[in-house]
Order: C-alpha cells, then sequence, then structure tokens
C-alpha cells in the first residue's frame, strides 16, 4: 500500500498540533514542538490532522473546494509544492515542442505551478479549476510589485486575472516557477495563461480544441461511475 503524504510526514516528524487549530478528533491536542520543523510546518500538520486539508468528499461542491483551497492557503501549500515537484519534468518541454503543441488544458489545477510555468515557456495555457479561489490568489498575488514575475518584460494582466507574457527576449529562469524547467528549453515570451471555473465532468465548460490536456490528481477523486465523463 502507498503512504499517504500526510502519512509520510507523520512517520518522518510525529505528530504536531498547534493551538487555535480545530481538531476533529476527541482526543486533546497540546502544541509540541518538532525538532527540526518551523511554525509553517506545524501549522499545516496541524490543520491537516484537523482534517482541513482534505479532498472534498463531494468532487462537484464548489463551496467545499472553496474552503479547501482557502484552508490549503491560510497554512501554506506545501503538498502541492511536493506534489509539483514530484510531476516536475525536464523532458516534457522537448516532447511537447516535436509535437507541434501550442494550446495546453491543466485540468483541475488548482494552485498547481504548472499552468504558469508552461505558460512562461510559450505555450497558451488555461488552467481549468472548479474553484475560482486558486485563481484570485495568484491574480491578487501578480498584484504585488515585488512578485518575482512583474520583473518579466511584456508581462500583462488583465481584469480577468489572464496573463500574457508578450516578450521576444529570453526570460529569466530564476523568476519562474522550476516545475519542468529544462536547460535545452529555457523559459520565453510569447506565452499566456488564462482561466475557467467549473465542473471538469461538463464537457461544455472547456470546449477547446486543445493540443494537450493535462490531469493530475483530480479524476481519482471522482466516483467510479464518473470517471469516464471527465472529458474537458
Amino acid at each position: 500500500m502507498t503512504m499517504g503524504f500526510v502519512a509520510w510526514f507523520r512517520r518522518m516528524l510525529g505528530p504536531v498540533f498547534i493551538a487555535g487549530v480545530p481538531s476533529t478528533k476527541s482526543e486533546k491536542r497540546e502544541v509540541i514542538e518538532v525538532p527540526g520543523s518551523d511554525a509553517v510546518l506545524a501549522a499545516w500538520m496541524a490543520a491537516s490532522d484537523a482534517g482541513l486539508l482534505d479532498p472534498c468528499r463531494d468532487v462537484h461542491d464548489r463551496g467545499a473546494w472553496d474552503d479547501y483551497w482557502k484552508n490549503h492557503l491560510r497554512v501554506g501549500t506545501i503538498e502541492q509544492g511536493f506534489a509539483d515537484q514530484m510531476s516536475s519534468d525536464d523532458t516534457l518541454l522537448g516532447m511537447l515542442a516535436r509535437r507541434g503543441s501550442r494550446t495546453i488544458l491543466c485540468a483541475g489545477n488548482g494552485v498547481s505551478t504548472e499552468a504558469t510555468s508552461l505558460a512562461l515557456h510559450g505555450f497558451d495555457v488555461t488552467a481549468l479549476d472548479i474553484s475560482a479561489v486558486p485563481a484570485e490568489a495568484l491574480a491578487a498575488s501578480l498584484r504585488d510589485a515585488e512578485h518575482p514575475l512583474r520583473r518579466i518584460p511584456g508581462l500583462s494582466m488583465r481584469d480577468d486575472g489572464s496573463v500574457t507574457f508578450d516578450t521576444d527576449r529570453p526570460i529569466d529562469p530564476r523568476l519562474c516557477p522550476r516545475m519542468h524547467q529544462s536547460d535545452e528549453y529555457l523559459p520565453r515570451g510569447g506565452g499566456s495563461l488564462s482561466f475557467i471555473t467549473g465542473d471538469l465532468i461538463d464537457p461544455a465548460i472547456s470546449p477547446g480544441p486543445f493540443d494537450v490536456v493535462i490531469e493530475r490528481r483530480t479524476v481519482q477523486l471522482f466516483p467510479a461511475a464518473e470517471m469516464t465523463r471527465c472529458r474537458p
């Protein structure tokens, strides 16, 4: 049996609780310190142990997914960062280039950096999620003049949060998410990132066509009877 992410952290660090985080369990909670951890990790582990970071039971409940992402953003997107690191593939960009791919749908993207990373490599990317919270969070962060992406020449953001990278100059990789970075295919301008809020199971939400559809950690949450209907 594959060990889950939280179970792996618990095995490495032991139980972590922090004051002010409610628990779904009956046993008494207390604040303890974990060697080698910091307050962010402690808060994340506490929220996870309280069930606040668990995927929603009803995959179609938009309000529940809004709360899910708000909870993650409140304590830090550690699990998503780990998932992005494990899914990063420095051969992907070359494969997409050889196929002549241009348009990409990231289905159930959430707060993953994948959609942004691909847009920074010249692709026209659409990020689909049932919750608008991830797109709103990215748009809010990009309004900060200190955000690294704001230093990219030609960056333009519209009122709906969509972003274009209108530059013909190379983009400094240090300003970009590390996901899928490759020494052979460096970040460049010409890409774009837009957002769609809707249910993955509704084909009218994102009719395409798309050259590539990327889905990670989403379809497996659907009931078995609905999985064959998950067509972006």
